[in-house]
C-alpha cells in the first residue's frame, strides 16, 4: 500500500512553491520522496524557502517571471537542462485580486487571466516533450492545475479576474485531459478552499485575525496543509494513475454550502 503513493524517483516542478498553498504542496512532495523545483519571482526568498525546505528532501529552486511569454520559455529551458524527464508540474502560481465592478479597469483583468490561466497553460504546452519522456505505462506524467472554489460558486466576492481566470483554468484541466491522457499525461485541478495565507490579508481586522465564522466553510476550520497535501500526493502517484480530467475541491463543502 505504500508504494501506491510514494514518489521516490520522480522530478516535480511547482510554480509559486514558495509560500502559501505552493509551498504546502512542495513539502507533501518532497515528503512523499519526490525531487522538487520550485519557482518565485524574488532570488533571495527562493533561496531562504529552498533552505527550509530542503530538510524535507532534495528541494532545488529557480527564479521566474510567468507573466510573459519569455519568462516562461526561459524557467522551460532552466527546468529542462537539469531535468529532462519531468514526472510533475504543479501550475500554482497565481495573483489575487479584489475590486468592485466599477473600480476595476482593463489591465488588471488581463494580467489576472495571464498569470493565472496563460501561463498554465503555455507551461504546460513548452513542457510536453519533457512529460514525453517521462511517462511510462500505468505511470503516466501529470500536470495539476491549481484553481479555486471560487471558480465553482457564482459568489466571487468582487474577485472579477481572478474568479474568471480559474473557472477558465478549469476548462483549460478538462481539455488538456482530453487531448493528452492517451499521450501519457495525466491532468487534474485541484480547486482550493479557504487557507490561512497571505491570501486572506485584505479580510483580516485590525489585530490580523480572520473571522472564520463569516467565512461560510461548512466544516467550521480553514485548511490546513495536510488537506492539500494528501490529494496532491494522490494525484501524481501510482494510487492516482487512473484520475484524468478531475477538478477536485479541497474546501471543506463550502462551494456547495446553503446561500440561506
Amino acid at each position: 500500500m505504500q508504494d501506491l503513493f510514494s514518489l521516490a524517483g520522480k522530478t516535480a516542478l511547482v510554480t509559486g512553491g514558495c509560500r502559501g498553498i505552493g509551498r504546502m504542496m512542495a513539502e507533501g512532495l518532497l515528503g512523499a520522496g519526490a525531487t522538487v523545483w520550485v519557482t518565485g519571482r524574488d532570488q533571495e526568498f527562493v533561496d531562504a524557502a529552498v533552505n527550509e525546505m530542503s530538510e524535507l528532501g532534495d528541494c532545488r529552486g529557480l527564479v521566474a517571471e510567468l507573466s510573459n511569454k519569455q519568462g516562461i520559455t526561459a524557467l522551460v529551458e532552466a527546468v529542462v537542462s537539469e531535468a529532462p524527464a519531468l514526472n510533475i508540474l504543479v501550475n500554482n502560481a497565481a495573483v489575487y485580486s479584489v475590486a468592485t465592478f466599477e473600480e476595476s479597469d482593463y489591465d488588471t483583468f488581463n494580467n489576472l487571466l495571464q498569470l493565472n490561466t496563460t501561463a498554465a497553460f503555455e507551461l504546460t504546452r513548452q513542457l510536453l516533450p519533457a512529460f514525453t519522456r517521462a511517462a511510462k505505462p500505468k505511470d503516466p506524467a501529470r500536470v495539476i492545475n491549481i484553481s479555486s472554489n471560487i471558480a465553482l460558486t457564482h459568489c466571487a466576492w468582487h474577485s472579477w479576474g481572478y474568479a474568471t481566470a480559474k473557472n477558465a483554468l478549469q476548462h483549460v484541466t478538462v481539455m488538456l485531459a482530453s487531448e493528452l491522457t492517451s499521450q501519457g499525461i495525466n491532468v487534474n485541478a485541484i480547486a482550493p478552499g479557504t487557507f490561512d495565507t497571505r491570501m486572506l490579508d485584505g479580510w483580516r481586522d485590525e489585530n490580523g485575525e480572520f473571522d472564520i465564522a463569516s467565512a461560510g466553510i461548512p466544516m467550521g476550520r480553514f485548511g490546513e496543509a495536510e488537506d492539500v497535501q494528501g490529494i496532491i500526493t494522490l494525484l501524481c502517484a501510482r494510487g492516482g494513475a487512473f484520475i484524468s480530467g478531475a477538478v477536485i475541491p479541497v474546501d471543506g463543502a463550502s462551494a456547495v454550502r446553503p446561500l440561506f
